[in-house]
């Protein structure tokens, strides 16, 4: 395929981390495209940080049903006088907490009964793996406490934003 010679392009039922290896690829011809339509199956932030500081605009954030799951679609154009310099190995290797890109506010605007849902099972998740960690902190001697006491710490700060976040939509 050459450099626009498709108009939109859907990138979908795979991890945000490989759309990242495949946008960064031949960035060239990422941004050639008028629109790129993502629906990431994990690391749904990593992409969304990518995106905003490698000179795409996400244009829209939508959440929706899909079977006992919720699905987001993000929409972006590129920004052509934008590069930024983040790569995907730059992501790969980043300590960086995603967290307010995971879970951006820009999704309050979505329909409020996918959106709480949406929240919810997020928030579920985050707090099993807390729980997870604290119960091997609690009942193992490990070497690695240290790691695991600020993994805790992470999960943690995630379910805080969360419960803001359902707190915020709540109030809509």
């Amino acid at each position: 395929m050459e450099p626009g010679e498709v108009d939109v392009v859907v990138i979908a039922g795979m991890g945000g981390q490989e759309i990242i290896r495949i946008l960064d690829w031949d960035m060239g011809k990422s941004k050639s495209f008028k629109k790129l339509i993502f629906q990431p199956r994990n690391n749904s932030g990593k992409l969304r940080f990518y995106l905003e500081n490698r000179g795409f605009d996400i244009k829209e954030e939508l959440i929706v049903p899909e079977k006992e799951k919720f699905s987001e679609i993000l929409s972006a154009v590129p920004i052509k006088e934008k590069q930024g310099r983040v790569s995907y190995k730059m992501i790969m290797n980043s300590p960086w907490d995603y967290t307010q890109y995971d879970y951006p506010e820009s999704l309050l605007s979505n329909k409020k009964e996918y959106l709480m849902g949406f929240l919810n099972d997020r928030l579920a998740e985050e707090k099993s793996i807390y729980e997870k960690i604290a119960h091997k902190i609690e009942t193992e001697e490990s070497q690695d406490l240290d790691r695991r006491v600020k993994a805790m710490e992470y999960r943690k700060r995630r379910v805080d934003y969360l419960n803001k976040l359902i707190e915020e939509a709540e109030k809509r």
